[in-house]
């Protein structure tokens, strides 16, 4: 069958977080895993899809953060084969090797440092902007720092959509920046934003807020010229 595409929704205290489900003959990739604890919502929501945790091939980690790689470490637990990829420069704080940044300024014991700690996984294969997996109709990392150093968006060139991960939100039905809140660098984010404009994007899926579908382009553009300078 062809390449289908799905977006998860995993409900907990901390709100909505929606993995991405894409699937072939071949493969069955999640892009991002939800908050640490909700992997049977996770695997939960796999199957509710029509699929079979079993066949995940792959993880693609959109970035760092706690809602995104939480359920890594776990689901892997229940299916080591599965190959993590993430981007170069986000593999170090994902495999353990540096402190995640959002958690720098923490002491060395706090306790939420030693939650990820305990969640470190190593990362299977690196990705470089412009790299592009063959799988599920096509899927090309773009590296869109600002949010975390190596956040990526991932576009499935077949669905012709974008998984924004956080460089995106979604708030009352339209395109917004990345959570200023949570953003190391919200110019150099903004500066990312325009890597995405001259893609054919049909529709936008972000972690928080869901799906958009409209005139993507032109919510882009429009999110670029009102963004931060520098």
């Amino acid at each position: 069958y062809a390449m289908e595409l799905k977006m998860l929704e995993i409900h907990s205290e901390r709100g909505i977080t929606r993995p991405v489900l894409m699937r072939d003959e071949c493969d069955l990739i999640l892009v991002d895993t939800s908050y640490p604890m909700l992997s049977e919502a996770v695997l939960a929501a796999v199957r509710a899809a029509g699929s079979d945790p079993a066949d995940i091939t792959k993880i693609l980690i959109t970035h760092q953060d706690f809602d995104h790689v939480g359920c890594l470490k776990d689901i892997l637990t229940g299916y080591p084969g599965i190959e993590v990829l993430c981007h170069e420069a986000e593999a170090p704080y994902i495999d353990g090797r540096e402190t995640p940044v959002k958690l720098q300024a923490l002491p060395e014991g706090h306790e939420m440092r030693l939650a990820y700690a305990r969640r470190t996984v190593p990362i299977s294969r690196s990705f470089r902007d412009g790299d592009r997996l063959p799988a599920c109709g096509g899927i090309r990392a773009i590296h869109t720092p600002g949010h975390t150093p190596g956040h990526l968006c991932l576009y499935a060139e077949a669905a012709r959509t974008l998984i924004a991960g956080d460089a995106l939100n979604l708030q009352d039905g339209l395109l917004s920046g990345p959570n200023p809140v949570y953003t190391q660098d919200m110019a150099l984010a903004y500066r990312s934003l325009s890597k995405l404009v001259d893609l054919d994007i049909e529709c936008v899926c972000t972690f928080h807020g869901g799906m958009f579908r409209g005139d993507v382009r032109a919510a882009l553009a429009a999110l670029i010229a009102s963004g931060p300078k520098g």
